[in-house]
Order: structure tokens, then C-alpha cells, then sequence
């Protein structure tokens, strides 16, 4: 009551206030006389609760997981976390930070403070690093805060081709080497993950080597037959490899391979037999033909020398009366002939290579006289 005597009434807070369960209580105050009968007055009241930062931000859930690949553009947003504050204007502002984070990460992923966006600054590499773990905070404009872990896993694509290396055992090989002779050996790698790191290492088709697989990332190239130097004597051999990616990926190395030459080929005359017609009484030292020969080897094996086959003519040595040039193959008569004495001569003249041991063939040679009217 008033000192008047008038009396007053006072609205007591019987419990404490929520602005977030009820922002507005409405009220209605009745007075009432002591007449007979009693008259009434009323009068309504609106209560507005004013907001108290009095609740912390809240993530939208504990735990963002996000998967992207290595080859997402820089720029690109790989999520957004959200966090709300139910309190009343500033209270309810929310400003996003990372909490803990390494300092690599910092240089990779950019948080924007007031929508929670996070955005990818640099390119992301699966080889170097496949999993990235955060955690974010939710602050208002007071000391309440939430936080949120964010799990981003970085996929694999087929960015990296195969790597190759090929260690020569050998620059050079024998053409009598052995089939399974090891030429070189190749280790192949590939640094993405999965299929897209499965390689398969193969030769061009018609090459005289194949691929055998030594170890885990490691061939060896070993001859598969016989060689010839005489139909290749040098190789280029492309060793290939290609990933299981889609598409995949490739690469090549090159094994340059000189076959040395073994002695396994004879000299070979240009003709069957030889023969040749001589007239009588001709000068000694005479041309009377030449034989050739020629050998598929090369260097001292392919070195060709001429020598007449001992046999003899009328009781004498057929080099009495022949004789071949051992370099050129030049058959020259050493006497003058008389058709009534002489008429023909069977001769063999033998080639030989320079090779150890040597390798030789013969032919026959024919040599007739022509008779003059020189009686």
C-alpha cells in the first residue's frame, strides 16, 4: 500500500525467466472494489524477456566427414560446417575458427569465419598425404563456444605414369648366347595406390627377348632364342609400361643391345664351279680367271683367303702349274701349255675365313686349253 493508503500491486518474478522458451509473457490484472455489488477493473500487461548470452553455439553434428579427390581444383569448397546460437541478436552471432589444425593444413585449407565454408587453397596430393584430421570451433560474441572434428580423406586419381629404370648387364651379347641369357634387369613403379598403381610391363612383338618377372617391381629381359648377327646385328629393345588406370597411363625405355659376331658361316662362292678356255702357248704368268667368295660374318671372321688343293698333272704338282692369288682370288697359269700335251685341268681352289677355328668351302675349277695351228 501506498502511503496514501492506496494500495499497489508489484509483479514478483516467481521463477527465473527463458528467453528462448518464451520471449513475451501476456498478463491480465484484475482489480476488484468492495461494493455491493463488487465492480472489476482490468488491465493487461506484455512482458518482453530480454536475451542473456546465456547458451553456446551447437554444431548441426560432432563430426564432418568429407571425401575428395587429389585433382580437385584449388578454390573449390569441400564443406561447409554449421553451427547455431538460439540466444537473441549479437548473442546469437557465430564465428567459425579452426581449433587445432597442423601447419601444413593451414597452407592447404581456408575456413571462412562467418559462414563456416571451408575451401581448398593448394592442390592436394594423395602420394604425400592421404587423410587430413581438424577440428573446428563455433564461437559467440562471448566465451561460449562448441567444437566439431572434420575428417577429410584425400581419394587416389591416376595422375603419376609409370617410372621405369633399366639397368644394363649387358651392352653387348654374343649371337651364340644362350636362350634365358639375362640382357638387363627393369624395376617399374608407380606412385598411385590400388589399380591405378598396378603396372604391366611388356616388349614390342618380334624382338628375340622376353620379360621375366624377378621380383615384385622387378623384370628381367632375357633372350627368348637364338640370336643372328648376321640377319640384326644391333637392337633397340622398347621395355613398356602401363598402369591400370582409366585411362591409363604409360611410359617406355629403351635397351640398345650390339650383337657380336661368332664365326658360324663358311665362305660361299658366287658360282657352283668355274671353267674357263686357254689358248695354247700362252705367256707364263698369265690371268686365267678369278673366283670370289664372300662370308655373312664380320670383321677377321669375315677375312677371305684363296689357296689352290694340292693334286697333280702329268706327274707334277698342280701348283707347278697354277697358282691362285690369296687375297683376290686370281687364278694366273705359271707355264706356257701345249694343247698335245695338255688339253684340260681339274682343279679345286679352297676359300677360308679368318675365323678360330677357320670355316672353308671348295669349288671346282675347269681349264681348258684351245688348241693353234702352231704345228
Amino acid at each position: 500500500a501506498g502511503a496514501d493508503g492506496e494500495k499497489r500491486p508489484g509483479l514478483v518474478l516467481a521463477k527465473a525467466l527463458d528467453r528462448e522458451e518464451a520471449a513475451f509473457h501476456e498478463l491480465l490484472l484484475k482489480a476488484i472494489d468492495g461494493g455491493e455489488p463488487a465492480r472489476t477493473g482490468t488491465a493487461r500487461i506484455r512482458v518482453a524477456v530480454l536475451d542473456a548470452n546465456d547458451n553456446a553455439p551447437a554444431f548441426s553434428q560432432a563430426v564432418y566427414s568429407v571425401r575428395v579427390p587429389e585433382d580437385v581444383p584449388v578454390g573449390s569448397t569441400l564443406l561447409s560446417v554449421t553451427a547455431t546460437d538460439p540466444d537473441d541478436g549479437t548473442n546469437g552471432d557465430v564465428k567459425y575458427s579452426f581449433q587445432e589444425i597442423s601447419e601444413k593444413a593451414t597452407k592447404i585449407f581456408s575456413l571462412e569465419h562467418n559462414t563456416g565454408v571451408i575451401r581448398l587453397l593448394r592442390n592436394l596430393d594423395f602420394e604425400e598425404v592421404d587423410s587430413y584430421e581438424l577440428v573446428v570451433q563455433a564461437r559467440d560474441i562471448g566465451e561460449l563456444f562448441d567444437t566439431a572434428k572434420v575428417s577429410i580423406s584425400v581419394t587416389d586419381v591416376n595422375d603419376n605414369a609409370p617410372q621405369l629404370t633399366v639397368s644394363s648387364m649387358l651392352s653387348e651379347i654374343s649371337e651364340d648366347a644362350a636362350p634365358g641369357t639375362v640382357v638387363a634387369l627393369v624395376h617399374v613403379q608407380d606412385r598411385d595406390s590400388g589399380g591405378n598403381g598396378e603396372v604391366r610391363c611388356s616388349l614390342d612383338e618380334g624382338v628375340p627377348f622376353r620379360l621375366e618377372r624377378a621380383l615384385d617391381d622387378y623384370y628381367s629381359v632375357v633372350t627368348a632364342r637364338e640370336l643372328d648377327r648376321e640377319q640384326a646385328s644391333e637392337y633397340n629393345v622398347t621395355v613398356r609400361a602401363a598402369d591400370g588406370g582409366s585411362p591409363a597411363l604409360r611410359s617406355s625405355a629403351v635397351l640398345a643391345l650390339r650383337v657380336l659376331d661368332v664365326n658360324d658361316n663358311a665362305p660361299v662362292f658366287a658360282e657352283a664351279r668355274y671353267s674357263a678356255r686357254l689358248p695354247e702357248n700362252n705367256a707364263e704368268g698369265a690371268l686365267v680367271l678369278t673366283v670370289r667368295a664372300s662370308d655373312a660374318d664380320w670383321g677377321q671372321n669375315a677375312r677371305v683367303r684363296y689357296r689352290l688343293q694340292e693334286g697333280r698333272l702329268r706327274g707334277a704338282p698342280l701348283s707347278s702349274y697354277v697358282s691362285v692369288q690369296a687375297e683376290t682370288g686370281a687364278l694366273y697359269a705359271l707355264r706356257s701349255f701345249d694343247y698335245e700335251e695338255v688339253r684340260e685341268l681339274e682343279l679345286w681352289v679352297r676359300a677360308e675365313d679368318g675365323g678360330a677355328p677357320p670355316l672353308s668351302s671348295n669349288v671346282s675349277v675347269r681349264l681348258l686349253i684351245a688348241d693353234e695351228n702352231d704345228n
